[in-house]
């Protein structure tokens, strides 16, 4: 037993598993006693902990943007959840997205691009889901703040993932691409077609002006590039208004 336990803390990929649960575990004690401010504190003092003391760090620091946005939004996503299955689907969901964040920053992954953006549109989806499902009768500037706070750090990270030698103009970037999903997201809160259909709707959108800003800072935009974009653009738009409820 003791050997097979040093195998595992020797394993890379085991430990970060193990993180996650950790981090689920937390995360799970903050809704069985329902939002206590130990439960609550305990949860983010783990979630630094695992995420601070990582094994490798990268030279980045954009991930940090990545946590940060990761922290609240699970922390805001289990206030609307009450039956106990839809909590533990959520509590998972959001461990899956921590081993990917602790991974990315731990160097586990090869392809670190590929999951930096998987966790990303992961990250925008759930940010997305939790806008469209709130009530946003009550304390709606504040909410309206924290949704632009929070695209401000998934797009400023997104960008400096790329390169950091523009800094100056990233800030600008990032902070103008919130404004714009912002107001997209108006848009999207009026149309009767489910906070499901809303939220991959907005994911799409922030997806396909990060991807197309990148590219052009890089300058690797190309013909065959746009026409990409825009054929699973369109093929997107499909599927999310072919499937939506259109209930009004």
């Amino acid at each position: 037993m003791v050997e097979r336990l040093k195998l595992v803390f020797q394993s890379p990929r085991l430990r970060l598993i193990l993180k996650a649960i950790l981090f689920g575990v937390a995360l799970a004690l903050v809704k069985t006693e329902n939002f206590g401010w130990f439960s609550v504190l305990f949860y983010f003092a783990v979630a630094c902990f695992l995420f601070f003391r990582a094994d490798s760090h990268s030279q980045k620091t954009d991930n940090l943007y990545s946590f940060i946005v990761l922290l609240f939004t699970a922390l805001g996503g289990l206030t609307l959840v009450h039956r106990p299955e839809f909590a533990a689907i959520e509590v998972t969901a959001f461990s899956i997205l921590f081993y990917i964040v602790l991974g990315i920053k731990e160097l586990i992954f090869i392809r670190q691009y590929q999951w930096y953006a998987i966790k990303n549109i992961l990250l925008l989806y759930s940010l997305f889901a939790l806008f469209f499902l709130a009530d946003k009768s009550s304390f709606f500037l504040i909410k309206y703040l924290l949704m632009f706070a929070a695209l401000y750090f998934i797009f400023r990270g997104w960008f400096l993932w790329s390169e950091d030698y523009f800094p100056r103009r990233y800030l600008l970037a990032s902070l103008l691409f919130a404004f714009i999903s912002l107001q997209i997201l108006w848009v999207a809160a009026i149309l009767p077609i489910g906070f499901i259909s809303s939220a991959s709707l907005m994911t799409l959108v922030s997806f396909l002006l990060i991807d197309f800003t990148r590219n052009h800072f890089s300058g690797t935009v190309t013909k065959k590039l746009i026409l990409r974009n825009a054929f699973l653009a369109a093929i997107a738009l499909i599927a999310i208004f072919g499937t939506s409820s259109w209930s009004v």
